[in-house]
């Protein structure tokens, strides 16, 4: 029971982990484009997948999924009649990529703890 255990932790920080970073990646991608819509579509699919994955973190709550609302108004606004004030939408993403980083460097330090078990 406690290998099972250990593997579905690990499975799980693997996933924590996996969903900050490629979300992360993504919306870099995404808003080189400065397409509204497709950021739009991108930060949807980031705030669907931080649902199964990423809730849990206390920096992701509380900073991030914020944010994240914040970007997909901004985007949606953008895509409709009004034209995208990227440079808005930008400034905002700044505070959700360094605020994405820490919620995922957080963790990845806890990870490299529990491995390594350093003599403090």
């Amino acid at each position: 029971m406690y290998l099972l255990m250990k593997l579905l932790h690990i499975v799980a920080v693997i996933a924590f982990l996996g969903n900050i970073a490629t979300g992360l990646f993504w919306h870099i991608h995404a808003a080189r484009t400065r397409d509204p819509r497709l950021l739009a579509h991108t930060v949807d699919g980031i705030i669907k997948s931080d649902r199964l994955f990423t809730i849990p973190g206390l920096i992701f709550m509380a900073f991030v999924a914020p944010l994240q609302r914040r970007l997909l108004a901004l985007a949606q606004a953008g895509s409709g009649p009004r034209s995208f004030d990227y440079a808005g939408y930008a400034s905002v993403a700044r505070r959700w990529e360094i605020w994405g980083a820490a919620a995922l460097l957080t963790p990845a330090a806890g990870l490299v703890l529990m491995v390594l078990k350093p003599a403090l």
